[in-house]
């Protein structure tokens, strides 16, 4: 997201996954700030009132999340158990939460 709003981002027509040509950077940077990030905030989590806020005037919450190996184990009623004392942590995760 920080990069993101940065430095913009280009299409995947410019830069696709089996194009990795060094020389086409400056067709790729150019096109990129043509796509930047309108608006990147930090928004306290524990903060409700400020959350429905971002939601209502962007329509949009971008949030990240660690993830330890007990959402490998999710449960039959649906609930991810965790043990800080044999949990591990194994990435992270992002959600977007959109309001429409």
């Amino acid at each position: 997201m920080k990069g993101w709003h940065k430095h913009g981002i280009c299409s995947k027509t410019h830069w696709t996954k089996e194009d990795r040509d060094a020389d086409r950077y400056r067709v790729r940077f150019a096109e990129a700030l043509r796509r930047p990030l309108g608006a990147y905030l930090r928004v306290n989590h524990k903060d409700v009132i400020a959350m429905h806020s971002a939601i209502s005037e962007v329509g949009v919450l971008y949030a990240t999340a660690t993830v330890h190996d007990g959402w490998d184990r999710v449960g039959g009623n649906g609930a991810i158990e965790y043990d800080p004392d044999k949990s591990m942590t194994t990435g992270g995760h992002a959600f977007a939460i959109v309001a429409y």
